[in-house]
């Protein structure tokens, strides 16, 4: 539903915060769409593969300083308060956030 909402359009740059279950079936789904680059965002590196074998072109961690921004469309699939604060600083002016999970309080 999340991958629905986003309204994601081929040649679109989007970037998944969050590698579980929720994370990389919205990369499946979204790599039908044909994105420019689908960019997905986690906390440890030995989810770079499984990521890639769902469709996703690039990888970074959490706390990359080099953390790319300016996306069309971002997708938060983690469901904490880190990765909602994180993912609100990867889409471009204009550009579409979707909130999946809902983080505890703090």
């Amino acid at each position: 539903a999340a991958a629905l909402k986003a309204d994601v359009r081929p040649g679109e740059r989007v970037a998944v915060v969050g590698t579980g279950t929720l994370g990389l079936l919205a990369v499946q789904f979204l790599r039908a769409v044909s994105p420019a680059e689908l960019l997905v965002v986690g906390l440890h590196t030995e989810r770079a593969e499984p990521a890639r074998s769902f469709g996703a072109t690039g990888f970074r961690t959490a706390d990359d300083p080099a953390l790319p921004d300016g996306f069309d469309v971002v997708v938060e699939a983690a469901g904490s308060a880190d990765a909602a604060r994180l993912s609100a600083s990867l889409p471009r002016r204009g550009g579409r956030l979707v909130l999946t999970g809902l983080p505890a309080p703090g």
